[in-house]
């Protein structure tokens, strides 16, 4: 069996693994800003316990970690042995990292083409 490869090929394999580098630094990073954003922005919006809108105030993307700073939050999600839990975070955060892998795979299939 024999594979031959002509310059051409070879050329626009570069260009696309060049592409795909940049899509690890540059593009990669603003997909993940802008999720981080969006995933803060979505646990803000109902199903979220909202009594005084504390909870709702607390809740941030820092750039590196979505987190809800209302010291009750955990009681919240979790519930406790007095109250059943209201889960409002983890499973719009699930959601979120799930339309972040599926926007990774899309840039990634745009630039192989």
């Amino acid at each position: 069996m024999q594979i031959k490869l002509n310059l051409s090929d070879k050329r626009k394999l570069v260009r696309k693994l060049e592409r795909l580098e940049k899509l690890s630094t540059d593009d990669f990073r603003l997909l993940l800003f802008r999720s981080g954003f969006t995933i803060a922005k979505d646990i803000k919006l109902p199903p979220i316990p909202v009594d005084t809108g504390n909870l709702r105030r607390n809740v941030r993307f820092d750039g590196k970690s979505i987190r809800s700073d209302a010291k009750y939050s955990g009681f919240l999600e979790f519930g406790t042995k007095f109250m059943a839990a209201q889960p409002y975070f983890y499973f719009k955060v699930n959601k979120g990292i799930k339309i972040l892998i599926a926007n990774v795979e899309t840039k990634i299939k745009q630039i192989m083409r």
